[in-house]
């Protein structure tokens, strides 16, 4: 345990941190990994600098890669013209993170972020995986984990008895996502739009 708060305090939080409201948290998975939170309620800038530059690259590239645009879980929402293949790297993951709480799962050993998600209060946004990672179960244990937290009531952000997401059409593997949702954790339809079907599970 203090290997990891030495590593969020030298490697993760920005210089600013004590002017602002984000709050930086863990929860302990295994031996093996941990769940890095981030709560953000007046959905704040993250700062990048020297220290924290690596840990929020990796997550930037998760979320869109801007020279493989296969490996970025995002890229297929943004067209070739996007502002984010100029952005830089601070920009990128703001883009994302500038949201009300985040959840990352890293590997212990070397500190390495492999799955993300965000929410705002009881509804799930920007689910990834990193793309070389992809396949091994990250995600699964990182919803796991999340929906232990919200069974014992532990987020920051309120008691919630029911979850939701989304999985757009425009998603190239809207199929198998929506199908490994329901499957694997019991959501059901809830509603859709031209864009996107919301899936809901009941926490119990």
């Amino acid at each position: 345990m203090d290997k990891i708060k030495k590593f969020i305090i030298n490697n993760i939080v920005d210089d600013n941190y004590n002017n602002n409201s984000i709050v930086f948290s863990f929860s302990i998975i295994d031996d093996n990994y941990f769940v890095f939170h981030i709560y953000n309620p007046k959905y704040e800038n993250i700062k990048i600098n020297d220290r924290n530059m690596y840990f929020f690259n990796k997550i930037s590239q998760m979320f869109f890669n801007k020279s493989e645009k296969n490996k970025g879980c995002f890229n297929h929402t943004n067209n070739d013209n996007s502002f984010l293949y100029n952005s830089n790297i601070e920009n990128i993951l703001n883009n994302f993170l500038n949201i009300e709480y985040t959840f990352i799962l890293v590997q212990t050993n070397n500190f390495i972020p492999l799955s993300i998600f965000c929410c705002v209060k009881n509804y799930i946004y920007n689910v990834c995986t990193d793309f070389n990672n992809r396949g091994n179960g990250y995600m699964s244990k990182l919803l796991n984990h999340y929906f232990i937290l919200v069974k014992k009531d532990k987020l920051k952000n309120g008691i919630h008895n029911e979850i939701f997401l989304d999985v757009v059409y425009i998603n190239p593997d809207f199929e198998n996502v929506k199908k490994y949702y329901e499957e694997s954790y019991s959501f059901k339809f809830f509603e859709k739009n031209d864009s996107k079907v919301i899936l809901k599970k009941m926490i119990q």
